[in-house]
């Protein structure tokens, strides 16, 4: 586990999406074939998209949309919040992309923008800058995706597991390692007080190296023969 993830508030991350680079690689293949390939009127039913939200289905489009559809709507989802948490590591085989980190975020609402706008052609009446038809909207849709997949092969702004704890200075224990150093210092401290109580409680101990805890006294009879004098040797014959 992430033995400080508390201590650098990384659970306010979670809602920042974070996206795997080979899903966005996936997203932008789709959404360049579908602009090319599709003869007709563009329709959010099949318009691949990046973030669920974006692929809300419109009332003029409701009975159309088949269980089928539905299902492959949700399978377009490749969208997710931090793929890290305090117990769970960063993947390790796995590189990221964050929507808070570099332009990644803007870039992709663009596109999205425009695929929404490719889809309600109606809103071209709002006059954005450089598109006047839907046309140039899909032409302006091609150059945004190969700026993406320029991105992608120079590797801008991509997130591994080393960069990850890096940025955050995030330090991983295994939980058994992390159980044990825990067991290890809350013994450390145990063994401690009862130390200090110890020292508080025990009497002084006997010098004498007998080994004994017995307080050490003075032998009286050995007082007594100290002080003893011999008046056998003073009597008269």
């Amino acid at each position: 586990m992430y033995t400080n993830w508390q201590e650098q508030g990384l659970d306010s991350f979670t809602a920042i999406r974070w996206y795997r680079v080979g899903a966005v690689v996936e997203y932008l293949h789709e959404l360049r074939r579908y602009i090319i390939c599709t003869p007709g009127k563009l329709s959010s039913t099949y318009m691949p998209m990046l973030q669920k939200e974006y692929s809300q289905v419109y009332d003029g489009e409701q009975d159309a949309l088949s269980e089928g559809h539905a299902m492959a709507q949700q399978n377009n989802e490749r969208t997710q919040g931090l793929p890290a948490k305090e117990s769970q590591r960063f993947p390790a085989h796995e590189v990221y992309i964050c929507e808070a980190i570099g332009d990644w975020g803007l870039m992709l609402d663009r596109l999205a923008l425009m695929s929404s706008i490719m889809v309600n052609t109606n809103r071209l009446e709002r006059r954005y800058p450089h598109v006047d038809t839907a046309g140039g909207l899909e032409e302006q849709g091609m150059v945004m995706i190969h700026k993406l997949m320029r991105m992608i092969v120079e590797r801008v702004d991509f997130v591994n597991r080393q960069q990850f704890e890096a940025r955050y200075d995030l330090n991983w224990q295994q939980e058994q390692e992390h159980e044990q150093t825990s067991q290890q210092r809350s013994g450390i401290t145990e063994s401690n007080k009862a130390n200090h109580v110890k020292r508080e409680e025990t009497p002084r101990r006997d010098t004498t190296g007998s080994g004994s805890s017995t307080p050490h006294y003075r032998s009286m009879s050995s007082d007594r023969s100290e002080g003893t004098v011999d008046l056998t040797s003073n009597q008269p014959n």
